[in-house]
């Protein structure tokens, strides 16, 4: 009979141990124990069988390890290893393989944006300037705003087959502050800066921008 493939390809923990999928966990220790005299190391004096007993021992102490285990096992038999290593938790059981396929898509998924947003790298800077000199004079007057400013800058890397894309930088500010000729004004201006650049060798680089700019003005502030 040909052994039992997993999902990742290698031989599922269930043929490793040569028990249906619906074994009881007894039924999975008794397979073990009585494999594990078989192929415990200790008993083959010839050395070259001796290391492959110790990799066929190795192969059932880890499938043991997670079909003995009710929590592991549920993870296994839904997401297969690479569940294991996840860090992934089950819930209420799966009842088809187009659910399980569905619910394992959407966390690896959420694993991928993780994983772009630590990439990504984000600065911000972030400003108010207040006038407080009639507060500071006993005048019950609440401060006044003279200059809001913001800035923001993100890199993103980029991957092209797998090798290095290059990196996408997006920066943008903008300020607000006090018009100085017309009272009760608020003069703004702000721009977008993006810009590529990647490196082709030692000597070779990709480098261009294009910045846009703008200017605004609030009344009655």
């Amino acid at each position: 009979m040909a052994a039992e493939e997993g999902e990742d390809g290698g031989m599922s923990y269930y043929a490793v141990l040569n028990v249906p999928r619906e074994a009881t966990t007894e039924e999975i220790k008794r397979a073990y124990r009585q494999l594990a005299s078989v192929f415990h190391p200790d008993k083959h004096a010839d050395e070259e069988l001796r290391v492959q007993a110790q990799e066929a021992f190795s192969r059932l102490q880890e499938a043991y390890e997670v079909l003995s285990d009710p929590s592991k096992r549920d993870i296994y038999d839904a997401y297969g290893r690479e569940g294991l290593s996840s860090g992934l938790e089950v819930g209420a059981k799966l009842q088809s393989t187009e659910e399980r396929r569905a619910a394992w898509k959407a966390f690896l998924d959420e694993q991928e944006r993780k994983r772009q947003d630590a990439l990504s790298n984000h600065r911000g800077t972030y400003l108010c300037r207040l006038d407080a000199t009639a507060l500071a004079h006993g005048a019950p007057r609440a401060p006044s705003m003279r200059m809001v400013m913001a800035s923001n800058a993100v890199e993103i890397p980029l991957e092209v087959g797998g090798a290095d894309g290059g990196t996408v930088t997006v920066q943008g500010q903008a300020l607000l502050r006090t018009h100085p000729r017309l009272p009760g004004t608020m003069l703004g201006s702000g721009s977008v800066l993006a810009g590529y650049r990647r490196s082709l060798g030692d000597s070779n680089t990709i480098d261009g921008s294009v910045q846009v700019g703008v200017l605004w003005l609030v009344l009655g502030v």
